[in-house]
């Protein structure tokens, strides 16, 4: 019998904007989302550089954010801007079906807020410490 998780997170707990959060865009998995070929034909030019094979199949790379000095990797993808504290998907339009289809306060979505919040919150807080420890030009 398979057992059954429930989450410490409840529905009225996540953001009221899924760019406050960007949980789902974390990962330490390189088969974190999968990239059908739909979605590699949207993506363009930029798929070589977005996508990575993994034998036969293609997923989102993965990074460090830049300028992060977490050790959190997260879609190639994801964008964070420290001024309005927020995430940012640079392929939003083009995005993966997988993308797509994650519903903000679905049990997915929960489940990511649950198991990887702190991580988008480490990217934030990194980016505020640098931004605040930085010389001034």
């Amino acid at each position: 019998m398979k057992e059954c998780t429930i989450h410490s997170v409840p529905p009225d707990a996540a953001p009221d904007d899924c760019m406050h959060c960007a949980s789902c865009c974390f990962s330490e998995s390189p088969r974190h989302v999968r990239v059908t070929g739909d979605d590699y034909e949207r993506l363009g030019d930029a798929a070589e550089v977005l996508v990575q094979w993994i034998e036969n199949q293609t997923f989102m790379r993965l990074t460090t954010m830049q300028g992060a000095q977490s050790s959190h990797r997260c879609c190639v993808a994801l964008r964070y801007d420290p001024d309005e504290s927020r995430f940012s998907c640079g392929i939003y339009n083009n995005r993966p079906e997988a993308c797509r289809h994650l519903e903000r306060t679905s049990p997915a979505c929960l489940g990511e807020l649950d198991r990887k919040q702190s991580r988008s919150a480490d990217v934030g807080m990194v980016q505020l410490r640098t931004r605040q420890t930085s010389p001034i030009d």
